[in-house]
């Protein structure tokens, strides 16, 4: 069974999709799919659960920012937005986050539903900001998940 989970525009204003599928081998696969200049979806992306991680699997995904210069003549810094995103099955209680638990500047979207739960975070810093989270672990200290 396929699921939508997020549909937006990459950077060139191309449709994409990131959907929750199943594998003969895993429950949760996420993918992200895009759509071709001939109107058909392509999947660019997979990340499946593992073995260790079979009901919590996230997948990535970046995003051009736009660039900023003050004049026309000086070299433009370029900003990404940075994605990461979390799909999980086994959910214990109402997913949140304490003070300092998620860095500074980063953008929280949780979705849930009883057991079942997405949980997207968005960043315009560095890719390090977001790669630094451990979200397994403070899902666990929270006492979010098993």
């Amino acid at each position: 069974m396929t699921k939508k989970i997020e549909h937006s525009y990459d950077s060139h204003i191309k449709k994409f999709k990131v959907i929750k599928i199943s594998s003969g081998k895993n429950e949760i696969v996420l993918a992200i799919a895009a759509k071709t200049p001939m109107g058909l979806w392509k999947v660019i992306d997979t990340n499946e659960g593992t073995s260790v991680r079979s009901n919590l699997v996230e997948i990535v995904w970046i995003r051009g920012g736009g660039a900023k210069r003050y004049i026309h003549t000086e070299n433009a810094v370029f900003e990404n937005e940075w994605h990461y995103a979390y799909y999980g099955t086994n959910a214990k209680k109402l997913i949140e986050f304490s003070s300092g638990q998620i860095p500074e500047n980063v953008t929280v979207n949780v979705r849930q539903a009883g057991q079942k739960f997405w949980i997207h975070l968005i960043s315009f810093a560095e890719a390090d900001v977001l790669n630094s989270i451990n979200m397994e672990a403070i899902l666990k200290e929270n006492g979010s998940i098993p």
